[in-house]
């Protein structure tokens, strides 16, 4: 009896704090910034989240698409493919930009976000929001935009990251794949300092539309698991090897290595001397 007391207690106090949210909406913009190894493919550019209810958005502005690069000056040359914008850094720099939008529903534990595979191909992946493994921090609070925050750090995909969250705002939610915490994550950096999340604005009870899932009308088959996007991605490097190789003059070695991205995929270096 004492058991399922304490059981229905638990659920109440959970649909409870859901319920709570429901009646509050919030909105974050950040300044995200991505240092690459290749210092003239580094970005900087704004992303914008917001929480309403049991559901989350989270994503840029295509229209700032060009400013992002940190020498968008070099840029020479930009041409819109498909859902793609093609933009030329150098003889040898090309990136392909298209939006990125994360949605989450917080009851039905989805997270779903857009993916590029080289070069201008989109794809969309599904994963569950329990994906970090967070250690919180005992140390005093730190103070953000003016709110307090706890901390967090966690491992994930080969790097470490520090989270700063805030049980003021809310008791879930955070930018990109960050998740899990007992508040809003407000800032991120990982160790290596290639990811780095930063709040600009906070403003609360704004959103007046509710949160479109623009992920709504697909079908199941045409959302792809996080080891289905690997291998996807993989089978793309080993195409593009084979073309390399066969126009390659006879006696080249050529390999593909994947280098940067947020996150490890895994993949090891394709061809080359073994």
């Amino acid at each position: 009896m004492r058991n399922k007391e304490t059981f229905f207690f638990v659920l109440f106090s959970f649909l409870g704090s859901f319920v709570c949210a429901q009646n509050k909406n919030i909105s974050v913009q950040y300044l995200v910034a991505e240092n690459k190894h290749a210092e003239i493919n580094s970005t900087k550019s704004f992303y914008n989240l917001i929480i309403k209810g049991v559901e989350s958005i989270y994503y840029n502005n295509l229209s700032d698409s060009l400013n992002q690069f940190k020498y968008k000056d070099v840029i020479s040359e930009t041409q819109k493919i498909g859902e793609f914008t093609m933009v030329k850094l150098s003889d040898n720099n090309y990136e392909y930009v298209t939006q990125s939008l994360f949605y989450k529903n917080y009851v039905k534990d989805t997270l779903i976000f857009n993916e590029k595979i080289p070069f201008r191909t989109k794809v969309i992946i599904g994963e569950n929001l329990h994906l970090f493994n967070w250690n919180i921090i005992p140390e005093k609070d730190s103070l953000i935009l003016g709110y307090k925050c706890k901390s967090a750090v966690a491992d994930f995909r080969g790097r470490t990251y520090i989270a700063y969250f805030c049980q003021e705002l809310n008791s879930f939610g955070g930018p990109w794949k960050f998740d899990g915490l007992p508040g809003l994550i407000l800032a991120v950096s990982s160790k290596d300092k290639y990811f780095i999340i930063e709040p600009v604005k906070i403003s609360i009870n704004t959103a007046t539309e509710p949160i479109r899932n623009a992920y709504q009308n697909l079908k199941k088959e045409d959302i792809l698991n996080w080891n289905q996007y690997k291998e996807k991605y993989e089978k793309r490097l080993k195409d593009i090897k084979k073309k390399l190789d066969s126009e390659s003059t006879k006696g080249e070695t050529i390999s593909i290595k994947r280098t940067g991205g947020i996150e490890d995929l895994g993949i090891k270096e394709i061809g080359g001397k073994k």
